[in-house]
Order: structure tokens, then C-alpha cells, then sequence
């Protein structure tokens, strides 16, 4: 199923490259990985094209036909696009859900090259570990763009038509008068259960961590989250509620019953009959009273 993306990623890697033909081209790509508290998630990419990238390629109509959606489909991703967005850019998105962080892991190596794991760009474990009381959420890894665009390429183009992107990029570069750091830009953004502890994130706005690797450099992940255990704690909190709830309860009716003692004392004294504490008392007092006043 995978596979089928890797393909799919090794088009664009060339369609990407056929942009740089134009001068004052920008091509933005955006890995994300959205972690949900219990291991489960999405990982996605968005591409934005400036109106300049989708000319140089002939236009949305070129670039929809270019971009058959057919293997990411098959392979289980969601497209979306091409769609135009503000400043006459075109947006492309892709996204895939995952179920365990082990395959969150896997996806995101899959978006960009076809070798070994160990040599793709986009290199990122997700780790999920816990107390009694938290949660750690811990993304690690890094985004290596050493290797320049070969990084996105395909060995199957490299040994057919002698590079990795079907196409030597360094005359299409010097054409556009640009170095590929300036026509592509890339960035891993990721949202991750809790409150950041940790992090060497560019930015984190909203709890949002980004990280901007550019082609030529080496940019290493690290952020770590913290949550509430719920699993653990919502047993114990639950049994807490409901002592509360039996101690209220109880509460209320001593309450009740001391509020209808009270009524009742006072209800006798407003009608002029004598409660009956009070009226034991009286009889006392008159049986006193006899007995002092009686002749002897």
C-alpha cells in the first residue's frame, strides 16, 4: 500500500524540480503530525505553489493531470486540491491516519524518498510513556536536507535516467537564478497531547511546534508533552467523587431533619400550645409547686 505513495512521491520530487525553470518561484511543503493522547493520529502534507510554479508548469489544468491522486488513494490517504487559496497560490494537501505511533513514525519517512529509512529526509520517532500521574508524549528525530533535492528522489529514476529526480537539477537552478533553498521551503509542524516541557522548536505558537529545515542543512527534532494519566486517575477520582457525594447526601439529611425539629418548636410556640419538651417541663414545675404549697 505504501509503496504506491513512494511512486506517487517521486512525481512530485520531479514536478517540484520542473518548477525551478521560472524565475521567482516558491514552493512551500509542511509535514504534520497531529498525536492524539491515545497513540492514534494523522500524519499529513501540504504543498503551496505560488502563481509563478503553477505557470512554469502549465497551469492547474497541467498540474492536476500530473498529479492523479489514483496510488494515494489505493494507499489509504485523503487528497485534497488542487485548490486555489489567498495570493493566488494552489494548495495540495495529503493526509493519512495512524493507530500506533510505530506507524505514525513510518509514514513520515514515506513522504519524501524511497531508500532505506535510515537515509530519508524526514527521520522522527513518537513515543508515548507514562507514571502514575502523567502522560509523556516525546518526538524526537530529525528533517536531514543535506543531500540537497536528491533527498526526494527515487533510486528506480536514478538507475533508468541517472538521477534520483529524472532530471539533473543544477542546470534548471541556474536558469531560475535561485538557489533551491530559495524557490523550496519546507517545514514539520507538530501537535502533540498536553503541555510542552520541552522543546527546540522554531516556534510554538498555540501549542503548534514548527521546525524550518532548509535544503543544505541538518535540523534535529526534540519535544517533549505532558498530560494527565486520565486512564489511571479516572478510576480513583470517580471513587473520590462519589465518597463526596455520599457525605453530601448525608450532610443534607441531618439537615433536613434538625430544620423540621426546629420548625416544629416553632410552629407550637407561634400557636400557644406548648411543645412537647415544654410541656414536660411545665408538669414538673406545677408538681413542684404542689408539693412546696400543700398543708402539712
Amino acid at each position: 500500500m505504501i509503496s504506491g505513495f513512494k511512486r506517487r512521491a517521486a512525481a512530485v520530487s520531479a514536478l517540484l524540480l520542473l518548477v525551478a525553470t521560472a524565475s521567482g518561484c516558491r514552493v512551500n511543503s509542511v509535514v504534520t503530525i497531529d498525536a492524539g493522547s491515545g497513540g492514534q493520529g494523522r500524519v499529513g502534507v501540504t504543498l503551496t505553489m505560488d502563481q509563478a510554479a503553477v505557470q512554469a508548469i502549465g497551469g492547474r489544468t497541467a498540474l492536476t493531470a500530473q498529479l492523479s491522486d489514483a496510488d494515494l488513494l489505493a494507499a489509504g490517504w485523503s487528497v485534497t486540491g488542487p485548490t486555489t487559496a489567498p495570493g493566488s497560490t494552489v494548495v495540495i494537501t495529503a493526509s493519512h491516519p495512524y493507530t500506533t505511533v510505530t506507524e505514525a513514525s513510518q509514514l513520515v519517512a514515506d513522504l519524501a524518498g524511497s531508500g532505506p529509512a535510515s537515509s530519508r529526509p524526514f527521520r522522527v520517532a513518537l513515543v508515548h510513556r507514562s507514571d502514575f500521574w502523567h502522560v509523556y508524549t516525546d518526538l524526537s528525530g530529525s528533517a536531514d536536507l543535506t543531500c540537497g533535492l536528491g533527498c526526494f528522489g527515487d533510486s528506480g529514476l536514478e538507475s533508468s535516467l541517472g538521477s534520483s529526480t529524472g532530471i539533473d537539477p543544477a542546470p534548471l537552478v541556474a536558469q531560475a537564478d535561485q538557489t533551491p533553498a530559495q524557490i523550496f521551503g519546507f517545514a514539520l509542524d507538530a501537535r502533540l497531547p498536553g503541555s510542552i516541557q520541552h522543546s527546540n522548536a522554531s516556534s510554538d505558537e498555540g501549542g503548534l511546534l514548527r521546525w524550518t529545515p532548509q535544503i543544505g542543512h541538518d535540523v534535529v527534532i526534540s519535544a517533549t508533552t505532558e498530560d494527565w494519566n486520565w486512564g489511571d486517575l479516572a478510576p480513583i477520582i470517580a471513587g473520590i467523587g462519589l465518597i463526596v457525594v455520599a457525605f453530601l447526601v448525608a450532610a443534607l439529611v441531618l439537615w433536613r431533619s434538625k430544620r423540621r425539629k426546629r420548625k416544629g418548636r416553632d410552629d407550637a410556640a407561634k400557636s400557644g400550645r406548648p411543645s412537647s419538651k415544654r410541656g414536660a417541663h411545665a408538669k414538673r414545675r406545677r408538681g413542684v409547686i404542689k408539693s412546696v404549697t400543700a398543708p402539712s
